[in-house]
This record gives structure tokens, C-alpha cells and sequence, in this order.
């Protein structure tokens, strides 16, 4: 008689390693994260992994290397988080992950300075920059801070990435930096342009004061004092003159004919002063 004997064979599944990669991107880039899945040193394709960046994910399949790619385009701000890359496993492969750290870096910037580079003291100076993106695309609605030695106003950007404003430079002659200072925010990091700005000192010239002869008047009597100041034969206005009979003075400023009137009250002993 024939006899025979059954039993039961069992095929375990095989361990695998998820390697996971970090990454350095900006906020708001498309970026591609990956992952590599082997088992027993070996590449392991056609599976697909989970790929885990902070609050955001994707999906990839490995290919003939075990890695697996995929992408995202990140919202998340400024900081570093965990990566994990996950295989599920399934009746061949048993599951694992792997951890790697994703950093978000703000966009880089760049200011530079395009206002004039020179000006008269007391003068309206128009002062200029320009701000783009890493890659030369123009930021628009930004403030841009612009400082003259001590002096500065603050523009935004227009849609071509230019900001102006000006100053009434209240500064000595002479050279002063300028800068021009975009402080960042929370997707582009700062950043600042500089020049040399010359300021144009008044240039002085001589003036006289001729004074109007005064009328005879009375001891506690009001007196009129007048006088004119020009430059050779140019009246100067706006000027102020101090203007003084015997003890007594007063103050005007110069009209546009360059004459300045007050009166003061004649208080000295009797006689020519």
C-alpha cells in the first residue's frame, strides 16, 4: 500500500530599510523629496512610499535604484521639520521608515540703490531702490527703507520692484553713506544696498546791511527801524535782521525787496545814538 505525508511551507516576508533624504528649500518652492526602500542590501522597485514634510506629503514609486521621488510645493514657514519616508510593506516586504529634516529658508533678496548720488544742502533730494528675488523677479509691496546719513523716508514697491521717496537734506556738506533696506518678512529674507552720497554745502556769499536813516522822535516814543540786506545788488529774502536803536532792539525778516521793518520804543536820555 502506498502511503504519503502533507505539511505546510511558509514564505516570510523580508525586511526592508526606508531611507529618507533631507532637504534645504525655499518657502513656496516646488521641491523634490526622495527615499530609497532595499531589503537585505538590496534595491527593492516598484513600491510605493509615503513622503512626509512637516504638515505636507507626497507619494512615490521606486524605481530600479529603490529610490522613489515626488514633490511638493511647500507653504509651511520659515523653520526646519521632520521628513519621514514610510513603505507600508505587503505579503513580500515588511513595512519601515526612515527620518531625515526638511529646512525652509525665506527667498533671498536683493536691494540696491538707484536715487541720485548728489544734492545741494537744503535741498529735495529724490531718493530710489530697487528690490528683486533670487532669480531677478521684481517685489512688489514691499517697503523699502532709504537713509541718507541721518536722514531717511521709506517707499513700497511698485509692480517693477522700485520704491522712491525724497528728503530735504537739513545735513553739513560732505559725503554720507546711503542705504537702501528691505527688513524681510515671512517668505523673503532681508536685505540691503549701499552708496556714497555727497551732500553740496551752500556756498557763502558776502552780504551788507543798509540801514535807513532814523527820524528824530520823542523819549518813550515808538521808533520805525528798517534796513535792506543783499548780495551785491541782489536783495536777500527771508533773512531775519536784529535791528537796534540805542539800548533798544528788534527783530523782522527780510521781505522780497530784502527789507526787514520793526519799531521799538525810544527809551534812551535825549541825543544822537
Amino acid at each position: 500500500l502506498a502511503s504519503g505525508a502533507s505539511g505546510s511551507f511558509t514564505v516570510a516576508a523580508q525586511p526592508t530599510t526606508t531611507a529618507a533624504n533631507d532637504v534645504t528649500a525655499y518657502v513656496g518652492a516646488a521641491t523634490t523629496f526622495s527615499a530609497t526602500l532595499t531589503s537585505n542590501g538590496n534595491a527593492v522597485a516598484g513600491k510605493t512610499i509615503s513622503i512626509a514634510a512637516g504638515a505636507q506629503s507626497c507619494t512615490g514609486v521606486t524605481g530600479a535604484t529603490g529610490a522613489a521621488f515626488c514633490s511638493i510645493t511647500l507653504n509651511q514657514a520659515v523653520g526646519t521639520y521632520p521628513i519621514t519616508g514610510t513603505f507600508a510593506g505587503d505579503s513580500g516586504f515588511l513595512t519601515s521608515s526612515g527620518s531625515a529634516t526638511l529646512t525652509v529658508a525665506a527667498v533671498p533678496t536683493t536691494t540696491t540703490y538707484t536715487g541720485v548720488l548728489q544734492a545741494n544742502a537744503g535741498s529735495t533730494a529724490a531718493l530710489a531702490a530697487h528690490l528683486v528675488a533670487s532669480g531677478g523677479a521684481a517685489l512688489s509691496g514691499k517697503p523699502v527703507t532709504i537713509t541718507v546719513g541721518s536722514q531717511s523716508c521709506t517707499a513700497t514697491t511698485d509692480a517693477s520692484g522700485n520704491a522712491s521717496c525724497s528728503v530735504t537734506l537739513n545735513q553739513a556738506g560732505g559725503s554720507y553713506p546711503v542705504t537702501a533696506t528691505f527688513a524681510g518678512d515671512a517668505t523673503y529674507a532681508t536685505s540691503t544696498g549701499t552708496a556714497t552720497f555727497t551732500v553740496v554745502a551752500a556756498s557763502s556769499k558776502p552780504t551788507t546791511v543798509q540801514l535807513t536813516a532814523v527820524a528824530p522822535v520823542l523819549k518813550g516814543a515808538s521808533a520805525t527801524l528798517k534796513a535792506t540786506l543783499r548780495t551785491g545788488s541782489t536783495p536777500v529774502a527771508g533773512k531775519t535782521l536784529t535791528l537796534t536803536l540805542g539800548s533798544q532792539s528788534c527783530h523782522a525778516t527780510t521781505n522780497a525787496a530784502g527789507t526787514a521793518t520793526c519799531s521799538v520804543t525810544a527809551s534812551d536820555a535825549a541825543g544822537q545814538v
